[in-house]
């Protein structure tokens, strides 16, 4: 073997294929327990909001009815519900960011989760991102109209049919 070709071992357990070096870009393939984080506290600091005292902004501009009572029908039955994650703005408030969650693939961004807890009068688990997001939420969570008609009610059966955990 010469100064520009390289032992390569493949997936397969061959041995001794050859590549020029001068093609190979420099390529840096972290660990995989450096990328997915194995706990929420480090992707940040693990708070709960009061609602009724936080501004928290939303993105989307109303809520879902039936989303509502299967969210307010577990937050009842004591069942633990993953955190939102949020930004905390100069002035205090909190922004929803809509990140996807490395640990749960059903956590969504949390907007009716948010919804549900402020009309149950709960806390709110979240996790405090150390790096806000692009997408900035603004609708303030308290002023998000609750809808409840046919349309809003099959978005409840198809969200139903996709994650097990609704009620």
């Amino acid at each position: 073997m010469n100064k520009d070709t390289v032992k390569i071992q493949g997936l397969s357990g061959l041995v001794n294929e050859q590549a020029e070096l001068a093609k190979l870009p420099e390529v840096v393939v972290p660990e995989i327990h450096e990328r997915i984080p194995k706990s929420y506290e480090e992707m940040g600091e693990v708070i709960y909001l009061d609602l009724e005292k936080t501004v928290l902004y939303v993105t989307q501009p109303y809520a879902n009815r039936f989303k509502l009572d299967a969210i307010i029908k577990g937050i009842t039955l004591g069942d633990d519900f993953p955190p939102i994650f949020v930004s905390e703005n100069p002035d205090g408030s909190y922004n929803l960011e809509c990140i996807e969650d490395p640990l749960d693939e059903n956590n969504y961004a949390g907007h009716h989760r948010a919804v549900a807890h402020l009309e149950a009068k709960k806390l709110l688990k979240c996790v405090k991102v150390k790096k806000p997001g692009e997408k900035r939420s603004r609708f303030p969570l308290k002023d998000v109209p609750v809808c409840g008609d046919d349309l809003a009610f099959n978005e409840y059966l198809a969200t139903k049919e996709f994650d097990p955990r609704y009620r």
